[in-house]
């Protein structure tokens, strides 16, 4: 199944972001290589993040977002989509 993963992240945070964007950005080619994330699109601001996903459960999703080093600066919301 797909899902239209929405990350925002808090302005006042962004300089403590930006310390792990590199790993992160690893983390993501991992997971692009893995066909688990298949587009990622950023905001003009970099505080918002939209991430094409693909999982077969909520759970093994949300289980692959945890790997994120900024996983703990996220407010996330997964949406399902329509196949």
């Amino acid at each position: 199944m797909k899902y239209m993963v929405s990350i925002q992240f808090r302005p006042e945070q962004m300089a403590e972001i930006m310390v792990h964007v590199p790993q992160e950005q690893a983390r993501v080619s991992e997971l692009m290589q893995e066909g688990i994330v298949e587009t990622l699109f950023l905001s003009a601001d970099r505080g918002k993040v939209w991430l094409l996903m693909h999982s077969e459960t909520l759970a093994l999703l949300e289980d692959a977002l945890k790997t994120l080093p900024l996983y703990p600066y996220m407010q996330l919301t997964c949406d399902p989509l329509v196949s």
